[in-house]
């Protein structure tokens, strides 16, 4: 009885600190320099579901477009690879906003602008945001490395 009471505990711990560090492992991640390769939509049409796994993007030409996520809290927004054009704090938050297939959207600013991760790892972000009747999807890849 003591084992299955100590097994139980063991789980409780484990499940209640998976958040935490989920949350923590996102941000560590998206702390690099980001460059947009690529751009998709869906828009809602009839019930047609969304296949996340499978977005069809349009490859960008190469702007020299950047976005920097630094670990304090900060993105910097960069039209090319040396002109600062803007710069907004920003937060990570469990759940999705728009998209249930995601388990983490990052709010930009107050509010200026919302993004549902679609995918998150040392090589890609794919996000989702909303526009007329559906969702842009964008994918960068990391350039830090």
């Amino acid at each position: 009885m003591k084992k299955i009471l100590a097994l139980i505990g063991i789980v409780f711990f484990i499940t209640s600190c998976d958040s935490d560090s989920s949350i923590q492992t996102e941000e560590d991640m998206l702390s690099s320099t980001w460059k947009p390769i690529g751009s998709g939509g869906f828009w809602i049409l009839g019930g047609i579901p969304l296949d996340v796994d499978n977005i069809d993007y349009s490859p960008f030409v190469d702007t020299n477009r950047r976005m920097i996520f630094n670990s304090d809290g900060e993105v910097y927004f960069y039209s090319n690879v040396t002109d600062l054009d803007t710069v907004f704090n920003y937060e990570i938050v469990e759940g999705f906003r728009f998209l249930s297939e995601s388990e983490f959207h990052i709010i930009i600013g107050d509010e200026y602008q919302v993004w549902d991760v679609i995918h998150l790892s040392q090589d890609v972000l794919e996000i989702a945001g909303p526009a007329d009747d559906g969702y842009v999807f964008t994918k960068y890849i990391n350039v830090s490395n």
